[in-house]
């Protein structure tokens, strides 16, 4: 700051303000006028979210599954008391015990997908919109700025079920396009949420037992959800299951039952995918199935067999001895192996035979460990590995196994995003503010944007901690924050027109904002200094004097 024969220039500026007000006023204007108007999509407030909230976390199972995950303490104690059974498989169990074989079928075909709590929760994106609508398009991705799309579609009510779409420990975006009579259309914020870090259960109609045996930390890495499903017999499947199994994109299935024991499954049409019968028995611990054993993780070291489902009758136990095997292969934990068996409880087929007072399931696969401690190795992972090179496994085919899970080696992506077109090259930016709803707005690279509504003088928006300039083009996904600061306000009068910002404390103002071609400009605070730098350390007045050149 310099002061320059301040009575002189205060002097010269009042005079020259005076005869040069109306000039130095419509050039400023006409500069205004000559900017270019960037390409914005502002959301409209109309359509709003209400399941899931925007940013809420959310389950993909339901709270019995997760009560047993936040409680099983590994020790092997009962959890029967743990285990729920609802009032529909309490009689289904009845009938068994009964041995009323009519009543128990009837009882099996009332209970499929609808009293198995495998069915994914929270997949359901409900919405409200203020207006009326012929339809909405809805788009859903893992990208902020929607660049890519896992779906996208139309549907006449204000509500989308997912259908096995959403991965757990994902962050995911959805948006709504209420469609207009006219062809006019009303565009949604961009809604977020995310989804627990838990098991994957699967929706596939006529289907019980079925869930994704991925998604668990590892020495090797994190095993990928999307890869391989296990579950009960398929022969029941209705129509609207095979398509939820294609929609999956199954390449291969391992059939562990008995040759008489179930008829070949009506999912398969020629040629649609591979099938292996390898029947099992009673596990794959069986010593009279070790060639079966062989064939079957044989197929899991050819990445073109993927994505995989196996299953046998219940999808408990011969299924069960599979995922226990694959897993601890991997080097999962014991506890959440323990766990992942035991999820099997909560379903149709996966609760029969099992005592409300004991678990079968938990002697089970305490008997599995058992057998895997008599084979060589520091850990699980390499007992199991022991075990497997006995039943004629190769290294080179447990590596690939490992590897394939793990992501490191490649396999057709079962979940390719798409590329959506209506946003390329735009960039998301969004606007946070304590007490407000978070507001987005889709941008092109190089758009200049304005704050959607001015803060308190307490407040600033910043960008990663750092106080925002919205003169700078966008360029990248943007984050504004609401934070409170201290500073000041510096006011700017221009052609007699007054306006006012807010400075933290020690911050730089930047006064080439207000120069203009072909014209002299001056800053002249309240003193009557000449300025040509201002740091911000109290509330100041800035007149802004533009000189024809």
């Amino acid at each position: 700051m310099k002061k320059r024969f301040s009575l002189f220039i205060a002097l010269i500026s009042l005079l020259l303000l005076s005869c040069f007000a109306f000039a130095a006023f419509g050039a400023f204007a006409e500069t205004d006028g000559e900017q270019e108007t960037e390409t914005q999509v502002e959301f409209s407030k109309e359509i709003t979210a209400i399941t899931p909230k925007n940013g809420e976390t959310v389950s993909l199972v339901n709270k019995y599954i997760e009560t047993l995950f936040d409680r099983f303490n590994g020790e092997y104690s009962s959890v029967s008391k743990l285990l729920n059974i609802t009032d529909e498989m309490a009689t289904f169990t009845d009938a068994l015990r009964d041995e009323d074989a009519v009543r128990a079928q009837d009882a099996v075909r009332a209970l499929y997908n609808k009293f198995d709590d495998f069915k994914p929760v929270n997949n359901v994106l409900k919405w409200d919109y203020a207006g009326d609508a012929e339809s909405y398009t809805v788009v859903v991705s893992t990208k902020a700025d929607l660049s890519t799309y896992i779906y996208k579609g139309d549907t006449a009510d204000a509500e989308l079920l997912l259908d096995n779409i959403l991965y757990p420990e994902e962050n995911y975006f959805w948006q709504v396009s209420a469609n207009l009579a006219g062809g006019e259309s009303v565009v949604s914020d961009i809604f977020a949420f995310t989804t627990k870090d838990t098991i994957r259960t699967i929706d596939i109609d006529g289907v019980s037992n079925t869930r994704d045996i991925g998604g668990f930390d590892t020495p090797y890495g994190k095993t990928l959800n999307g890869l391989v499903y296990r579950c009960a017999r398929i022969d029941d499947i209705t129509e609207k299951g095979i398509a939820q199994m294609d929609a999956l994109k199954i390449k291969s299935d391992v059939d562990l039952r008995n040759l008489n024991e179930g008829k070949r499954n009506p999912s398969e049409r020629e040629n649609d995918y591979a099938y292996l019968c390898a029947p099992m028995y009673l596990s794959v611990f069986d010593v009279s199935v070790k060639e079966n054993v062989k064939n079957v993780v044989s197929l899991f070291a050819d990445p073109d067999n993927y994505p995989i489902i196996f299953h046998c009758s219940v999808g408990r136990d011969r299924t069960g001895s599979l995922s226990f095997i694959l897993n601890n292969l991997l080097g999962v934990s014991q506890e959440e192996i323990i766990c992942e068996y035991l999820t099997s409880f909560f379903s149709v087929t996966g609760s029969l035979s099992v005592s409300k007072e004991e678990s079968e399931l938990l002697e089970a696969i305490k008997a599995m460990y058992i057998i895997l401690d008599g084979y060589a190795g520091e850990n699980y992972a390499e007992k199991t590995a022991s075990f497997l090179i006995s039943c004629g496994i190769t290294e080179v085919e447990i590596d690939a196994i490992r590897d394939i899970f793990t992501g490191k080696i490649a396999i057709e992506n079962p979940r390719q995003e798409t590329e959506n077109a209506d946003y390329q090259n735009k960039f998301i930016v969004s606007f946070r503010c304590f007490g407000k709803a978070e507001r987005f707005v889709a941008v092109d690279s190089g758009a200049v944007v304005a704050a959607p509504y001015d803060l308190e003088n307490s407040y600033v928006w910043t960008v990663n901690g750092s106080v925002a300039d919205f003169s700078q083009p966008i360029t990248a996904d943007t984050d504004f924050v609401a934070e409170k600061v201290e500073g000041f306000t510096v006011s700017f009068i221009v052609g007699g027109e007054k306006t006012e910002a807010f400075y933290i404390t020690g911050a730089t103002v930047d006064l080439s904002q207000f120069e203009k071609a072909d014209y002299y400009t001056f800053f002249v605070n309240q003193a009557g200094d000449l300025l040509d730098a201002l740091v911000v350390n109290g509330d100041t007045t800035i007149s802004v004097i533009y000189i024809k050149k």
